[in-house]
């Protein structure tokens, strides 16, 4: 797969390139998007469904999977909704780190409520979080061009160093 828009730093790990998502930041590019809401339409995303699946369905071709997370402001880690077991696995993995950073356990008596309460609100926060990750703004077909084009003139209009974060060395 090759990026459309974007071009992520990299690193080698034991002879293998990496790419690290998070090295770039999407800036100002959702007001230039909003701006233009005749290039594009909302699909609804399935639980673990991929980008590059996304793109290969709409466009014929994986290539286009970062275009579709640079309009919905998103990244490859964290874009898709998940199904209930990762979510319970989230929360498990933050009220594990609650745990040791507070030293209490939830057999402690008198937590036990307040307790259930904070993993309730927690839970209810992720699963908040991951069904807005359901309804994703994608360029019409007929408009791919536009849109690339679009994303295109507005990193050269922006310096680099508003744009990428991370540097490898």
């Amino acid at each position: 797969m090759f990026n459309t828009v974007y071009n992520y730093n990299s690193n080698e790990k034991k002879g293998f390139e990496i790419q690290d998502y998070t090295s770039i930041y999407f800036g100002g590019l959702k007001d230039l998007i909003s701006s233009n809401p005749e290039y594009f339409e909302f699909i609804d995303i399935n639980d673990n469904e991929k980008m590059e699946n996304i793109s290969y369905q709409r466009y014929g071709s994986e290539n286009y999977a970062d275009l579709i997370l640079a309009c919905n402001n998103e990244n490859f880690l964290w874009s898709m909704p998940y199904g209930e077991n990762i979510l319970l696995e989230q929360l498990d993995s933050v009220m594990n780190m609650i745990n040791v950073e507070l030293n209490i356990t939830p057999d402690n008596e008198g937590i036990n409520l307040d307790y259930k309460f904070l993993k309730t609100k927690l839970y209810n926060k992720i699963d908040t979080e991951n069904s807005q990750k359901r309804r994703f703004r994608v360029p019409k077909i007929e408009y791919l061009t536009n849109v690339i084009n679009l994303i295109n003139n507005y990193k050269k209009d922006n310096e680099d160093t508003q744009w990428i974060l991370g540097v490898y060395e």
